[in-house]
């Protein structure tokens, strides 16, 4: 039987995103299929993720080793994008999304961009979100709540679409 889930390469940015917003056990609730990079992985377990990531692991999230090309590509697209800062782990899904053709999920505006350059399908912190309301996975004000602790907690997302996010899921509320 073959999984009809959206599968998703992650970087680390959402997942501690997520940790923030206190919802990372409700995101396994979408029918999504979650896949991150070895690389990501251990930069979420060091200093003292080890917990986070048994709880990830636990939950579904699918951990993969580059192969030995996708070492290669990550190399190149590390020289190819170095001015946009981003490390060589978030080039790591990146160039995981590439390889098996699925969507990137980032909170990185340089990993976004790269991606785009790519031509990698990518989505955001908002988007998932908003997932999240639509599928009736959190109500829309556990978004409201959820995205204003990411925010607390200094995430960097565009302040214009996050005030429009919080409005609509406000009146979605009412």
């Amino acid at each position: 039987m073959m999984d009809s889930r959206l599968i998703c390469a992650t970087d680390t940015n959402i997942w501690i995103q997520l940790y923030h917003g206190e919802i990372t056990e409700q995101v396994f609730i979408l029918p999504f299929k979650f896949i991150s990079t070895d690389l990501v992985i251990n930069e979420i377990e060091y200093p003292d993720g080890a917990e986070l990531v048994a709880e990830l692991k636990s939950k579904g999230l699918d951990e993969r080793e580059l192969t030995g090309n996708q070492v290669a590509e990550l190399a190149s697209l590390t020289t190819k994008h170095k001015k946009k800062g981003t490390s060589p782990v978030d080039l790591s899904a990146l160039v995981l999304a590439k390889a098996t053709g699925v969507l990137l999920m980032t909170g990185d505006g340089g990993l976004r961009k790269a991606a785009l350059e790519e031509k990698v399908r990518v989505h955001g912190m908002l988007w998932l979100l908003d997932e999240m309301v639509e599928r009736k996975v959190l109500r829309p004000q556990d978004a409201v709540r959820a995205l204003e602790k990411m925010l607390n907690k200094g995430a960097r997302l565009p302040a214009r679409e996050c005030a429009e996010c919080i409005r609509r899921w406000k009146a979605m509320s009412k």
